[in-house]
């Protein structure tokens, strides 16, 4: 509303208003419809595209001006890095110009070295004029007169009491009214196994002065209260601060239940977190603490199954070494039972020519090759023997090297899939707009303690 009135003015009076947003969702639809000169950059999402399309064309109907929407929604569609687009109600056509470079300078709030700096000059003037003007006689502030009667809403507000602190006297309770906005945001994704509501209470508070509501600042329910604790009755002796004027117009809540739901819209989220280990999500207001001992059970079960998968795979390795194992030592033993037989056979032949010699046959030069060809052939054998020895250790060592990094892979799959240490992401929610909706509007009725002095203390 400030926004609107304050186009609406420089329009009237020929003043220029320059505003500045990377949010086009945040503002009205009639506050932009006011605006005459369009600058434009990239646009990130379809929402942003559509409430500026929205904007231009309203601008353009105020202006009787001619507008294209499509063509608008192209130009826009098609604007890239430094290239933005001049829209000028005056003007038969927008513009698209391209920018050497470009700056964002988000400075933030000015710092007290800063703000000494540029008051230093006016500080002196100023100084200089009250010291020359008369002091008047500071007069304290005097708090509305309380009424003992309740005070009756427009149809279409509600009140709500905040109860009051336990031991707090009936007849020293006013209670203060307040704005207070209860909405409800329904969040439904089935690929996330969300479906849950969460409800949002602001309040607003009323100058005692003026009666105007303090829209600029917005509070929460004091106390960790829920809408739930919100009481329905006030205390029986209690007496009531009076309701301005301007809250008596029962348009006025009409137009806060909608604008209720445009603020849920465009401004609520929810935060859930997501475990890459399971693919599981949190739940709505579901703390971390409390989702990390919830995935417990399934990253088990996750862990399990991703170790039986490397088991398996290693399953296959071991059998491959154990076949070749069992071969080797087959080899072994044929090649034992070689040496044996070529040792036995040698040892017959130089036997049979020891004793020949021995009963003075005569020994042939084919009986003594024969000897020797067999010890060779024994000693051949006895080192193809060696060889099969070897190559069954070596399988030996091959298998218990694969085991051992069986087992130690296991082990930092299981530290690894811990859901208590895991890192989880962070997703975020945003609503649909059908799953917006006001629950109430009205006045929330806050206790403050009377004192004798007298004055206004929190009484809750």
């Amino acid at each position: 509303k400030p926004m609107m009135t304050m186009l609406k003015q420089g329009r009237a009076f020929g003043l220029g208003v320059l505003l500045a947003t990377q949010n086009p969702v945040d503002l009205d639809y009639k506050a932009l419809s006011n605006i005459g000169t369009w600058w434009l950059g990239r646009l990130q999402t379809e929402r942003d595209k559509a409430r500026v399309l929205d904007g231009l064309e309203g601008a353009a109907a105020s202006n009787r001006s001619g507008f294209n929407r499509k063509n608008m929604e192209e130009l826009l569609a098609g604007l890239g890095s430094r290239v933005f687009l001049m829209n000028n109600v005056n003007d038969d056509a927008p513009t698209v110009f391209h920018v050497r470079w470009v700056m964002s300078y988000l400075t933030g709030p000015l710092a007290r070295g800063q703000l000494k700096r540029l008051m230093d000059e006016k500080r002196e003037k100023i100084a200089a004029i009250k010291a020359a003007a008369p002091t008047p006689a500071a007069e304290a502030p005097k708090p509305a007169a309380p009424r003992p009667m309740r005070p009756r809403l427009p149809r279409g507000a509600d009140d709500f009491f905040i109860p009051a602190g336990a031991g707090v006297p009936a007849d020293e309770i006013n209670y203060v009214p307040a704005v207070i906005r209860i909405g409800e945001v329904r969040y439904l994704d089935a690929s996330k196994g969300i479906n849950g509501s969460e409800t949002t209470a602001m309040i607003n508070k009323i100058e005692s002065e003026s009666g105007n509501i303090e829209w600029s600042q917005t509070l929460e329910l004091p106390d960790g209260l829920t809408v739930s604790q919100l009481g329905k009755e006030p205390v029986a002796g209690a007496t009531f601060s009076e309701l301005p004027q301007p809250l008596l117009d029962q348009k006025l809540w009409s137009s806060l239940n909608k604008e209720l739901v445009d603020w849920l819209y465009g401004n609520h989220h929810c935060t859930v977190f997501k475990s890459p280990l399971t693919g599981l999500f949190s739940r709505l207001e579901e703390s971390e603490g409390d989702f990390r001992a919830r995935l417990v059970h399934a990253a088990h079960e996750a862990r399990d199954q991703k170790v039986e998968d490397l088991r398996k795979t290693y399953e296959k390795k071991i059998k491959t070494i154990e076949d070749r194992l069992a071969r080797a030592m087959d080899t072994v033993a044929d090649q034992k039972a070689q040496a044996s037989t070529a040792k036995i056979n040698t040892a017959m032949r130089i036997g049979s020519t020891i004793l020949g010699a021995i009963l003075g046959k005569r020994i042939s030069s084919t009986a003594g090759r024969g000897a020797v060809s067999g010890a060779s052939r024994a000693w051949k054998e006895s080192r193809d023997v060696a060889r099969a020895k070897a190559k069954v250790e070596d399988y030996e060592e091959e298998l218990e090297a694969i085991e051992e990094d069986c087992e130690r892979e296991i082990e930092a799959l299981k530290a690894a899939m811990d859901p208590m240490s895991e890192s989880l992401e962070t997703i975020r929610l945003t609503p649909l707009k059908k799953n917006c909706s006001s629950r109430s509007v009205g006045i929330v009725w806050m206790p403050y303690r009377v004192n004798p002095e007298p004055q206004l203390g929190a009484a809750w």
